[in-house]
C-alpha cells in the first residue's frame, strides 16, 4: 500500500492534502457524528482464534496457527491467513448517550511478538444510523506498533492516526461499501451482538463523510447497490467495492476465494450458500453478480453503459 500512497498523494488537490484529521472531525460533527475521546482496545471483546477446538494464545500461536491454518480466524484475510490467525485482536462497540452516533473499533496484531496492549492496525467508524453520515478512522499501519490504551482522538494532534491523505488512500470503502459495519462469523458473539444492535438502529441510510474532502476514489463518493433481485440481495446489500460485494469478502463468504492459501481455504471460508446449501441456483445467483462487478473498473468507476441495473445507496 505504501507505494500506492505514494502515487497518489501527488495526485491530490493542495487543500485535500493539506486537511488536517482535526478539519475531518469537524466536518464529521457538522453531519451529526461526534467522534469519542478516549477509546481504548483494552475496553473492547478478544476476538477467538480456534484450532480443531483449542484456543490459539500468544504462547502456542507458532505450533498451534502460525501455518495459517485456524478454523476460527478472528479477521477475513484474502492472502496472508497467518496475520487473521493471529491471537488478542480486540473489537470494540460504542454507542453516544447524548446524540445518536455509534462506533466499532477494531485494534489488530500482525506480529506475535507485539507487547501485550500494543497494535499494528487499529481502525474504527463512526457511524449517525438516522441520517447516514459516516466516518472513518485508521491508524498508521505500515512498521508502526501502536498502544491501545486510551488512545488520542483524531480530534487532537497526534501521531496515531492517518491524514485525510493517506486515508484516501487506503479506501476503507472499498470493504465497507453497501453498510458501514461488516459483520462475518470471524467476530464471533461480538459480530452477533453488533449486528443486532445495529440492525435495531439502523434506518438503512449510508453516505460517508469524505464526499466533502475532497476524496479522489469515487468508492468514497457514491455507494453503489446491486437493484437485480436474487437469491443474494434478497437479504444483502451487495455493493461494488473491489474487496467486499466485488471482491474477497463476497469469494470468501461464499467459499470462492482462489486467492486464499490452499492450506488454509477449506476451512476459513464459505459460511453462506452456496457451499452450505441450494448449490446449483445460487452458485448462478453468484456468478450473476461476478459478471454485474464488471460494470465497474479497478478505481471503482462505473461504466456508462453499464450491463447490470445498479442503485444509489442514499
Amino acid at each position: 500500500m505504501k507505494s500506492i500512497a505514494l502515487v497518489f498523494l501527488f495526485c491530490l488537490p493542495a487543500f485535500a492534502a493539506s486537511l488536517s484529521s482535526s478539519e475531518y472531525v469537524e466536518q464529521c460533527r457538522a453531519a451529526g457524528v461526534i467522534v469519542p475521546r478516549g477509546l481504548s482496545c483494552a475496553d473492547g471483546e478478544e476476538l477467538p482464534v480456534s484450532r480443531n477446538g483449542a484456543r490459539v494464545t500468544r504462547e502456542n500461536f507458532e505450533s498451534l496457527a502460525g501455518d495459517g491454518q485456524c478454523d476460527h480466524p478472528a479477521l477475513v484475510q484474502r492472502n496472508s491467513p497467518r496475520v487473521g490467525c493471529m491471537p488478542e485482536a480486540r473489537a470494540l462497540w460504542w454507542e453516544s448517550k447524548s446524540d445518536p452516533t455509534v462506533c466499532a473499533m477494531v485494534c489488530r496484531r500482525t506480529d506475535n511478538s507485539t507487547a501485550a496492549g500494543y497494535f499494528q492496525d487499529i481502525s474504527y467508524i463512526c457511524h449517525n444510523p438516522q441520517n447516514g453520515a459516516t466516518c472513518f478512522f485508521n491508524s498508521k499501519v505500515e512498521g508502526r506498533v501502536h498502544s491501545g490504551h486510551k488512545m488520542p482522538s483524531p480530534a487532537e494532534k497526534n501521531d496515531l492516526w492517518m491524514e485525510p491523505a493517506e486515508l484516501n488512500v487506503a479506501t476503507c470503502t472499498n470493504c465497507h461499501d453497501a453498510r458501514p459495519f461488516v459483520t462475518t462469523p470471524n467476530l464471533g458473539a461480538f459480530g452477533k451482538k453488533l449486528r443486532a444492535r445495529f440492525e435495531t438502529l439502523s434506518q438503512g441510510h449510508y453516505r460517508v463523510v469524505g464526499n466533502a474532502l475532497p476524496f479522489t476514489n469515487p468508492v468514497w463518493k457514491d455507494r453503489y447497490v446491486l437493484a437485480e433481485a436474487n437469491r443474494c440481495t434478497a437479504c444483502h446489500d451487495i455493493g461494488a467495492g473491489r474487496f467486499g460485494g466485488c471482491g474477497h469478502l463476497r469469494d470468501t463468504a461464499v467459499g470462492q476465494n482462489s486467492f486464499m492459501p490452499a492450506a488454509a481455504r477449506a476451512i476459513q471460508q464459505g459460511w453462506m450458500p452456496p457451499k452450505n446449501h441450494e448449490p446449483a441456483a445460487t452458485k448462478k445467483d453468484v456468478e450473476r453478480i461476478r459478471m454485474c462487478c464488471t460494470d465497474f473498473d479497478s478505481q471503482g468507476r462505473r461504466s456508462n453503459q453499464p450491463r447490470c441495473e445498479w442503485k444509489l445507496k442514499d
